[in-house]
This record gives structure tokens, sequence and C-alpha cells, in this order.
């Protein structure tokens, strides 16, 4: 008998004919953007801190600063760091908000981990409100996860646009500063046009030498001047004073009877100061007169017999009164009004040398070098920075070039766009005797407060451009350099460790006239060298100079790698110390593994030659480098004794625009290797070894390449606080760029006092009279040991009388004379600057015998 199953209930029942059919299941609801994520789960509780769990990353496309504002009462004490505080605009490509930085994690963009172009993952964050404002709130990121370096979807919404900003996270600042200086105008309100009109009457119009003899007048008359000067922006806000717009500009107004400084205050800079410019005839009404400023600097005029009245400053105020400014176009400026012209005093270099120390000049030269953007700290502890860099142009009467050391003068557009084979004009220039001591004509030329800068597509229909030597300037160019523009790129350079002025032979002489250019006049113990360098922020330059014994010194030349060389490092398991941040996204792309043969073959290669090496090195020089250190500068790249674990393993370097170098047998490294009995001693006890032999890639000077202009200038400027897409268009990198130096360099290994902290560094001297480094460096015969090398920087060559090479130093001799220094303490100069991100750059610049010094 079969059994047949028992029909459930639901089956067993009728179905109804006018019944509807069963409802079929919805879809799933999309999932929501990563923003829209983050502000749901945000939004559910006001200022708490809410951990995010989705796996989204977004795109940063801006970063803005601005000032925090003191919690104490106004004109109280400052508060202590930090003074500036940070908005990030993110986008997912559904949406894009603003949101604000907590104040903990300002370290990463103060040292350019966290950039436009790059892509986070927020995982922790909350909603708060700003109670002194009307409807005021904002997104707070607390936590981030580091992803790729340059978005993929930054690129693709290039083309498309990117979404309007939520309204609700509105801006709640008045205005925000430049990322990295103050000085530089930043935002739309600096660019809008001001349009003023001018009725042609000039009838009540009085004089500044009458307003000079006028006292306690209620409604000052009218004035009718020409600017002759104008100041950089100049910013004093600070957070206890909590001032709407805290900029002053200062003008160097004339007539026909004298000149007079001219101060515009606040919103005025911003709404005019794109507007002034030099040679620009104004009118201006409700001024206040006040007693002159005594300690600010002046400009110096070129026609000595102008009159200056300094006692009174004419001020333009935004309000009580209104200040009312009038732009007079040229073409309706009057010859009886009897303004004077601009006057400029041009000279050239073969004039230079001879000149005193801070006379003010004028300049105009062919750029053959431009120096990367660097920042000087204003105060010690402080936030601000200056903003520099080195620029060398030649004007055809010597063959030495002008040395110029341009900071930012608020144009932006022009400070960034200095490129070599630009024709390039700065006014107001001081010459500054590099060593007024030991090398008195040696001299270089800095910015004032007053100085322009104006380069190629600037010139025309500036004052300047019909004085005769500006006019002998442009014929030598046509007959110089008219269609050889190639061969002037192979003579050009760009980028790179540069020093100037060229530090003194003597280390009382250093102390005297070299600590003062970028460090302190003070020994720094080695312990506290990642001190230092931690505290650096993004391409901030510090020089310190600290005791120690030298251990070891290896020579290591320059790779000219394939295009998709890799570099292969040696680290030790346990070497890397734990992150604030994450990166492991980056991490996993960034990971490789090499097979012992391919190591092995990449030595032999290396044994293949078995000449001994020279400094000058040929045209393809052969690779050679000590132990791979440990990953290349940063915080992991110190090494700890001792050790937990003694395992080594081979990774590839996640920076990835470091130097290409590979390792070499012992054999090969005893050629040009020399190491103290001491170290051998000593280095399995000492406790910290801070590895920064290996040369970043921003190092080394470049050739520049016309065809590249924009990416050489992502390269050398600073990042951007916006993303564009034009400046990551092209997709090279900037070691495929060719080098302007051939030869290696030395590391060195310096052992503390104490024996607790060892540190390797590159110590890259001089050896052509054509390198740029060069110029300034009184290339004086020395024995060429490496004793004299470290002290005077170069390497002196033999030459005929033709100028011919006729001799070279032995490389391993060179070295191994570094057992002269054995046991001896020296004073070593390293140079610090932070290349952003995880990399920094340490260079010795110069070690004195302290035995020796005087």
């Amino acid at each position: 008998m079969d059994v047949q199953p028992v029909a459930s209930r639901a089956e067993s029942a009728p179905v109804p004919r006018d019944s509807a059919p069963l409802p079929q299941p919805s879809p799933p609801a999309p999932q929501p953007s990563a923003l829209a994520y983050i502000l749901q789960r945000a939004n559910s509780v006001v200022g708490v801190n809410i951990s995010i769990d989705h796996p989204g990353f977004v795109a940063v496309v801006a970063i803005e600063r601005w000032l925090l504002e003191s919690q104490g009462k106004p004109g109280g004490r400052c508060p202590p760091a930090p003074w500036y505080c940070y908005d990030v605009t993110l986008t997912d490509r559904d949406s894009q908000i603003k949101c604000h930085l907590a104040a903990e994690l300002n370290y990463l963009v103060q040292k350019n981990i966290l950039r436009p172009g790059r892509e986070i993952q927020i995982q922790q964050c909350s909603i708060r409100y700003d109670e002194k404002r009307l409807g005021a709130k904002g997104l707070y990121i607390q936590k981030v996860e580091l992803g790729e370096d340059f978005s993929c979807l930054l690129r693709d919404m290039a083309s498309s646009g990117f979404p309007p900003l939520e309204v609700y996270l509105k801006d709640t600042q008045d205005f925000y500063l430049p990322l990295w200086n103050s000085e530089d105008p930043f935002g739309e309100m600096w660019n809008e046009e001001v349009q003023s009109e001018f009725n042609g009457n000039v009838s009540k119009v009085i004089s500044l030498s009458t307003l000079n003899m006028m006292h306690n007048v209620w409604n000052w008359p009218p004035l009718l001047v020409r600017i002759m000067f104008k100041s950089r922006l100049h910013y004093f806000g600070k957070p206890e004073k909590r001032l709407a717009m805290p900029y002053q500009v200062y003008l160097e107004v004339a007539d026909h009877s004298g000149t007079m400084s001219v101060i515009l205050w606040d919103c005025l800079c911003s709404k005019w100061y794109q507007t002034l410019h030099v040679g620009t005839v104004v009118m201006l009404q409700e001024y206040v007169v006040k007693p002159s400023f005594k300690w600010r600097t002046k400009p110096v005029f070129a026609d000595s017999g102008i009159r200056k009245f300094t006692s009174l400053d004419i001020n333009l105020n935004p309000c009580d009164p209104t200040a009312c400014i009038t732009v007079i176009p040229e073409d309706a400026v009057k010859p009886e009004w009897r303004l004077p012209q601009i006057k400029y005093r041009f000279i050239t270099r073969a004039e230079l040398d001879h000149l005193p120390h801070t006379t003010t000049c004028d300049v105009i030269g062919y750029v053959t070098f431009v120096g990367r953007s660097e920042r000087l700290r204003k105060r010690k502890e402080g936030e601000d920075f200056w903003v520099y860099r080195w620029v060398h142009a030649v004007d055809g009467t010597t063959e030495e070039p002008i040395v110029l050391e341009i900071f930012a003068t608020s144009q932006p557009e022009v400070f960034n766009r200095i490129h070599p084979l630009t024709y390039i004009v700065c006014t107001q220039m001081r010459v500054m005797k590099a060593n007024p001591e030991t090398a008195p004509f040696k001299s270089y030329l800095t910015t004032s407060n007053e100085s322009q800068i104006f380069i190629t597509g600037q010139h025309r229909g500036q004052p300047y451009s019909a004085h005769p030597r500006v006019m002998a300037f442009a014929q030598w160019m046509n007959s110089t350099y008219t269609g050889k523009e190639s061969d002037c790129l192979q003579r050009c350079v760009i980028g790179g460790h540069y020093s100037y002025p060229p530090i003194p032979p003597t280390l009382s002489l250093y102390w005297k006239l070299g600590a003062t250019s970028f460090g302190d006049k003070e020994l720094t113990v080695t312990n506290e060298l990642m001190k230092e360098m931690n505290n650096l922020h993004y391409r901030e330059r510090r020089r310190v100079a600290v005791q120690g014994i030298i251990m070891a010194v290896r020579y290591v030349s320059l790779s000219h790698a394939p295009e998709d060389a890799t570099n292969v490092e040696l680290m030790e398991e346990g070497s890397l110390e734990p992150s604030v941040f994450q990166n492991t996204r980056s991490m996993e792309k960034n990971k490789r593994c090499f097979t012992e043969e391919q190591l092995q073959q990449a030595n032999s290669q290396l044994l293949q030659d078995e000449e001994t090496p020279s400094l000058l090195g040929s045209a393809d020089p052969q690779m050679m480098s000590p132990p791979p250190p440990a990953k290349t500068p940063g915080l992991n790249q110190r090494v700890q004794y001792p050790r937990a674990s003694k395992k080594k393993i081979f990774t590839e370097a996640l920076q990835t625009s470091a130097v290409p170098i590979a390792s070499t047998s012992a054999g090969t490294q005893s050629d040009c290797y020399w190491e103290s009995e001491m170290w051998g001693r000593v280095k399995e006890n000492v406790l910290e070894h801070l590895r920064f032999g290996q040369l970043p890639a921003e190092t080394i000077p470049r050739r520049p390449d016309r065809s590249k202009t924009g990416f050489l200038a992502r390269c050398y400027n600073l990042h951007p606080s916006r993303f564009n897409a034009a400046d990551w268009e092209c997709e090279k990198e900037i070691h495929e760029l060719t080098p302007a130096i051939k030869h290696g360099y030395f590391i060195v290994t310096i052992l503390g006092l104490n024996q607790e902290t060892a540190i390797d560094v590159p110590f890259i001297p001089v050896v052509a009279p054509e390198d740029h480094r060069a110029v300034g460096v009184s290339m004086d015969a020395h024995d060429n040991t490496f004793c004299s090398c470290l002290t005077s920087g170069y390497v002196r060559q033999q030459r005929d009388r033709d100028g011919m090479e006729t001799s070279r130093t032995p490389l391993d001799e060179m070295v191994e004379s570094a057992a002269v220094l054995d046991g001896q303490c020296v004073v070593c100069i390293l140079d610090l600057c932070h290349l952003g991100g995880d990399s920094i750059e340490v260079i010795l610049l110069r070690a004195y015998n302290v035995t020796n010094a005087s």
C-alpha cells in the first residue's frame, strides 16, 4: 500500500476565483552613497562621535584654512597652538559637502598627508553646532583611513562636473586663508572687479606738501596721486582679536610736491589690492591722517631728489569714514598735474658685487635655475610661515648668474609660474653679502616688503618696459638665445636640494654668519633629531648642528634606471612603528615580492665592472649602495635596538618616488666603503638608528622639459589647496626626468657622543664648476681628502690651462681617507626639509673637526 504525503492546510484549501495574485517581493532599496550614509548616521545623534562602518571611500576636493577664535576675552593673552583649523570639501560623485577637521588631525594637513586629490574613508565623525552663530552646524571628522594618493573618482568627475555643495553645511567663515602662507590673496573675493568713474573734476585737490602742514581738519580735501610702490599683503589676525578682515597694505604715493604713505585696511585690501598697481593714478577722498608708524621698512626711490613726508600716514578705512578711491585711466591723466613718473635702478650682474650691503636695486634676467618652493617658520613655536624659492638668472654681463631669493610677494600667479627660460624682472630687491668677512664679493638679492615680480607675458605696458637697461637686455637675448631653446634647456636646472649662501669654512664663522640663515646658534642633541623632524611641517626648511663621530662612509652612484624600475630596500620586522592613521589600502596595493633569483641577478650585474670608480663617474655610472636602509624618510624610518625579531624581509618601498638603487655584494662595497673599527663594536648597542641615507627623488635637481610645464609645477610648487584636473594630466613620475648631476654621493654614518643614536645622512659635494650649486663657492685647492671635502663642500678638480681635466682622485682613496676622522669629534651641519607625506630630506652640508675649529 503506497502512502501519499498529507497535504498542508494551505494546499488543500480551495482558492477563490476572484482573489488577487500574491504580491511579489519588492527589490531591495539601493544602498546610500558614502556621504549620504555618513550624514544619516551623524544626524541621528547630535554632538556624539559616531563610528562609521560604510566601506566607501570619498575624495578630497579642497582644503581651506581659517583662524580659530579664542575662547578667552578679546585683547587677552594669545592662546597656545593650534591657531588654525581646516575645512575639507569631500565628494562621492553623488554629493559634495564641506566638513570640519578635528584639531587632533591638523597634522595630516600640516604634513601634506591629507591633501586634495586623495581618497579617504571616514571612520568616526559627529555633527556639532556653532552656538555663536545662527543655524551654523557642521560635520566634524574625528578619524580617517587614507586611501589612494590620486583619486580616479576625481579624474572621472573632472569632465562631468562636481555636484553642488550641500546647503545646510554652508560656510561658517567670513574668509579663508591660503593653505601654506598668509601673504597671498585667496578666494573669489580677491578677484572681484572694482568699477569707479572719474568725472574729471580736480579743482578741490590739494598737494601732499599742503596736507603735511594741515592739522586738526575734520574733512580732508581730495588727493590726486600716483602709486609708486605697493607692499605685499600683511595679515595680522590673531585668535584673541576677532577682527572681520585683519589685512593691511602699504602704498607709497606721490605728486609733484613729494611722497607719503597710504595704508589700506581690512576689507578694502580684498576689494582693491588686485586693482591698484604701481603706476596707477588715483584720487583719494574720505581718508584719515594719523602719525606714521616708525618701525616699518620704507621703499627706496631711484630718484634721490624727491621729497619724502614721513611724519604722517594716509589711512583708508572701510567705515568711519568710508574711504573713496577713484582710479583714473592713463589716457585721462593730464600733463599739468605734474605727477612723477616711475623710475628704476636696474643693475647688472657685473655691478652687483661692487654694491654695498642692503642696497636697493632692480634687476632683469633670463632664468636658468628655479628651486622648489619651501617654507620658513616666522616664529619658533608658531604656525605661520614665509614661502620662498631660489632662482638663478643671467643677463650676459658675466658668466655667473644673479642669485635671487624670492619670497612670496602676494603674486601667487607669478610665483608659481617662474620656470627656466623665462624673462624675470624683480623690483625693490636688497643686496645681501653672503659672507661679508670671508667672501665680500659674493652677493645675492632678496625681496623686500615692496618687491614686485614680473615674468614673460607680463612685461608689456609695465613702467619699466622702456628703460635703457631693459632694452639692452632684450637686444642681447635676441642675439644670443633666439632659436636656441633646446640648447638652453640642457643648461637649465629645476628643483632639488639647494643651499645658499655657501657655508663658511670654519665653525666659528658658521656660528657668526651662517647659523642665522635657517637655524639656531646652538647644538642639537642627537637624541632629539627625530623630535626636530617630527615637528617639521610640509616643505619647512630647518638647519641644525649636531656633535658626533663619523663611523662609516660609503659612496653611491645615481642610477639611470628605466621607467618601470622599482626601489628595493631591506627592512627588519618590527621596525615599523604603528601610525596614528591607517593606510592599509595603499599598502596592500604597493606590496611586491622579489625572488632570491631576481636579487642575485641584480647583484651580479654590479660585479661585472671591477674597475675602481671615480667620483665623477661616467655617462652611465655604476649603481652602488649600502645595505638598503629602512623605509626612506619619515616616522617609519626609525630603527630601534635591540629587536625582538631578527628576521629580514624584502619589500618594495612604499615611497615609489625615491631614487631607484640596487643592493650590492659585500665584495663590491669594500672598494668604496670605509668603516671604523669602533662601529663594529657599538652598533648593536645603539638604541636608535635613523636611516636617511637614501636620497628622495625630490632631492636631485632635474633638467626641465617645456612639454611638461604643468607636471614640473606640481612637483616643485607647493601642493594646491583645491583639486584641478589640469595639474594631474601628466602621468610621469619625478624620477623619470633627467638628473642635472651625474656623479653620486656619500652616505655618512654619524654616531652621537653618548653612543645612543646614530644617523645615516647623504653628503652631495659639488664636483664640477658647471654645477648650479657651485655659484658662490670659492673652489680653492685642497688635497681632496674626504675631510677636506666635508669642510669645503666640493671636490677639487685638476685642470690644465685649457680647462681640461687632467686627473681624477680615485674614489677608494677618497673614501679610505675618512679614516683620519676615526674617533674624532665633529660638528655636522644638517639641512632638514619635510617633503610631504612621510618623506623627510636630511642633507649633510658640512662637518667641522672640533679639534681644528677656531
